[in-house]
């Protein structure tokens, strides 16, 4: 790889953000296109912030590239009114700059099930995989006129390092998992089924880039064999150490979720990939390229590892402080600590509730229920003052205050918080 040529990445999530870090360590120039602004993390990376719903935009971020890669996604609900314009805009910006162009792209096109490889025919059945499969015909088109070099690299569900909302590890999920609570699942997690690991999504988009003579043609992205959801989440309950309990959250719980959330409400015309069988074999690009998945255990080890950092270094000002620091203390100088400091991987609301079930209740903190954690009520100041983060069921009886060891909690730095009687 050469320092003189330029590689623009838009799209700065899941797996973006890991193309650049790959990128920069094999010393490529890199230009990340963020509509937020973002610190450059080394000599060679330029940053730009422009939005790429802005054609006009979108070309002048592209200019002077050699490789423009599309990691970029919008809301799920959103797809219809802004996945068009988003593809149209960066693929105008790559044909501009005469660079070529790499896709990050699903597999809802295809729309089938069981095993398929690049050959299958695409017969999208969801409204998002028609709009996927329009969109990438459009691509293919240009690249048949010589309009522009497209490559497609097609990734299934992600599962590791960043992938944070997925169906695999959704927020939710992952609260449970390393809660050890009952971990809510969605669809059947013990048929077969492809997870793209995120570095070797990465990989694959990084390898693309650096051929040009794979221009054309859609590849599917390395991916291990297909396992089963339950395989995978046990072996992280294993790395992480608490037991793994799984419900499965019924189809009308969707529905219902979707009343409230517009990005529920798109989950259950996708759940067709988890009730059956849904393998996606990598043998084209293995063929092509020296590239192979990273080994299960090697993923398993660095995704727990990512999980407990995500858990150690939440933000949330007043429940989750830093490891040194105690969480509260009261007026009569009773102090406690949410995180169960002797228990990596609880959260807060689990190690209170772990303390319960002990007989271990903080000084100064009066039990009155000991139900399960309603998640739902953490994060508000009010709560923390009353028993932190469990609402009612550990009101405490005085005032509590921030102890973060910088004292720059917006919530409370500058005041104490009086606690309700519940």
């Amino acid at each position: 790889m050469t320092g003189s040529q330029l590689h623009v990445v838009f799209g700065h999530g899941q797996v973006g953000s890991q193309l650049v870090d790959r990128l920069l360590a094999h010393g490529a120039r890199v230009r990340t296109v963020r509509r937020s602004p973002e610190r450059s993390r080394h000599a060679a990376h330029e940053t730009v912030q422009a939005d790429a719903f802005d054609r006009e935009a979108t070309i002048r971020a592209a200019a002077g590239a050699t490789v423009v890669y599309h990691c970029a996604n919008a809301p799920y609900h959103l797809w219809p009114t802004q996945l068009p314009p988003l593809y149209r805009n960066i693929a105008a910006g790559a044909q501009a700059a005469r660079a070529r162009l790499v896709v990050l792209d699903n597999v809802y096109a295809v729309g089938a099930t069981g095993t398929f490889d690049e050959d299958t025919p695409e017969q999208p059945c969801s409204r998002k995989g028609v709009i996927r499969k329009e969109l990438a015909d459009e691509l293919r088109a240009m690249h048949a006129r010589g309009d522009l070099a497209v490559t497609i690299g097609r990734a299934s569900d992600f599962f590791g390092p960043g992938a944070d909302n997925t169906t695999l590890l959704h927020p939710r999920e992952i609260e449970q998992l390393l809660s050890a609570a009952t971990v809510d699942v969605l669809g059947d997690i013990d048929q077969p089924h492809s997870w793209s690991y995120t570095p070797d999504v990465a990989a694959g988009l990084f390898a693309l880039g650096l051929h040009p003579e794979l221009a054309g043609p859609t590849l599917h992205l390395p991916v291990l064999p297909a396992q089963s959801g339950r395989s995978l989440l046990e072996a992280l309950a294993a790395e992480l150490r608490p037991p793994l309990r799984t419900r499965r959250m019924p189809g009308w719980l969707l529905k219902v979720a979707g009343w409230f959330s517009p990005q529920m409400r798109e989950l259950p015309e996708m759940q067709y990939q988890f009730e059956r069988p849904f393998v996606m074999p990598d043998a084209r690009i293995r063929g092509l390229l020296p590239i192979r998945p990273t080994p299960l255990e090697e993923q398993i080890r660095a995704t727990a590892s990512w999980l407990r950092a995500r858990l150690s270094s939440r933000t949330s000002c007043c429940l989750l402080p830093s490891a040194r620091a105690p969480v509260a203390r009261g007026d009569d100088g009773a102090t406690f600590d949410l995180l169960g400091r002797e228990e990596v991987g609880l959260d807060d609301g689990a190690a209170l509730e772990r303390d319960a079930r002990n007989g271990r209740i903080p000084d100064g903190v009066e039990p009155r229920e000991r139900g399960r954690v309603d998640l739902r009520a953490r994060n508000r100041p009010e709560n923390f003052a009353n028993g932190v983060v469990l609402g009612k069921a550990f009101p405490y009886s005085g005032s509590a205050r921030c102890l973060r060891e910088d004292e720059s909690c917006p919530k409370t730095s500058s005041r104490s918080v009086r606690s309700r009687t519940t």
